[in-house]
C-alpha cells in the first residue's frame, strides 16, 4: 500500500507565491508501508485454485478488475494490487501500473487475475495480448509471470494450465 508520510521539512504552503495567496504546494513523500498482513497473505500460491480462493470476491464484480498478486521467491503473497478497474467489457491494461507494484515491493514473481463480469472465462485476444505484454515487461525486470487467471461464475481459466506461459 502506498501511504502519504508527510511534507518535506521546511516546505511551506506559500513558498514562492508573490501574491501571498495560499496555494497547496506540499511535497509529499510516498513510501511503501508494509502493514501487518492477514494470515492468507502469507500463504503460498501454488495452484490457480489457491489464487481463486484469495480473489473470490472479484468474480461477482459488475465491472472488470485487474488484480496483481505480488509474490516473494517462495510464491507467498507480499501485496495485492488492484491495477485497473474498467467497465463491463474491459479494463485498461497499463503496464506501468502493473510493474510499479513489482518495483515498490521487490516482488520476485506476479500472478495477474481479472474477472469477466459476463461470467464467461474464455480469454479474448485482448487478454492474450495483455499476457504477452506483461510477460515481456516482467522479463525486463527479471520477474516471473507465473499465471494470468480469468475468473467468472465459480470457474476460472489459467494461462499456465493452457500452456501459454512456457518459456
Amino acid at each position: 500500500m502506498l501511504r502519504c508520510v508527510g511534507m518535506r521539512r521546511g516546505a511551506s504552503a506559500t513558498d514562492g507565491d508573490p501574491e501571498g495567496i495560499m496555494k497547496t504546494r506540499q511535497r509529499i513523500e510516498y513510501r511503501l508501508v508494509r502493514e501487518a498482513a492477514p494470515v492468507e497473505y502469507d500463504r503460498q500460491m501454488t495452484t490457480p485454485e489457491d489464487v481463486c480462493r484469495l480473489c473470490a470476491d472479484v468474480q461477482d464484480a459488475e465491472r472488470e478488475k485487474l488484480l496483481v498478486l505480488l509474490l516473494d521467491n517462495c510464491h507467498r503473497v507480499i501485496a495485492f494490487d488492484v491495477a485497473s478497474v474498467g467497465g463491463q467489457g474491459s479494463a485498461l491494461l497499463d503496464v506501468g501500473c502493473v510493474m510499479r507494484g513489482v518495483v515498490l515491493t521487490g516482488a520476485s514473481a506476479i500472478i495477474m487475475v481479472h474477472n469477466h463480469p459476463s461470467g464467461q472465462c474464455e480469454p479474448s485476444e485482448a487478454d492474450h495480448q495483455a499476457t504477452r505484454k506483461i510477460k515481456a515487461a516482467c522479463g525486463i525486470f527479471d520477474v516471473r509471470l507465473l499465471d494470468h487467471i480469468i475468473i467468472g461464475e465459480g470457474r476460472y481459466w489459467s494461462s499456465k494450465e493452457a500452456g501459454l506461459l512456457e518459456a
